[in-house]
């Protein structure tokens, strides 16, 4: 078997073994989202607009997927401390951890 059919494999795995996983597959908009999210622990909407290239995922769907988030109970909204206008968004914490095993098993894949 290729190296291209077990990263398929792995994708294909994943997919299917939780809700979260699958929503963070879901689509480029997902991940690049929760990547974010993950990657800065706490993040507003605005800071997310501005860090994702709107060619690749809109404004509105960058709102959508994080509403979706929320509803689904990947995401936290919290309101700022400093300004109540803004929400920052992170991720839970079961969430981060299953996001770091998904992350573990593509480093694992690239050594092999």
């Amino acid at each position: 078997m290729s190296n291209y059919f077990n990263f398929f494999n792995l994708i294909n795995h994943n997919y299917s073994k939780n809700d979260f996983i699958s929503f963070f597959w879901k689509s480029r908009g997902h991940m690049l989202v929760t990547l974010l999210i993950a990657d800065s622990k706490i993040t507003n909407f605005e800071e997310i607009n501005e860090k994702i290239n709107y060619r690749i995922v809109s404004r509105s769907t960058i709102k959508l997927l994080l509403d979706e988030g929320v509803l689904q109970g990947y995401y936290t909204k919290l309101t700022d401390a400093k300004d109540k206008r803004k929400k920052n968004y992170k991720l839970t914490t079961d969430n981060l951890s299953k996001l770091s095993s998904i992350s573990k098993n593509i480093n694992n894949f690239k050594n092999t």
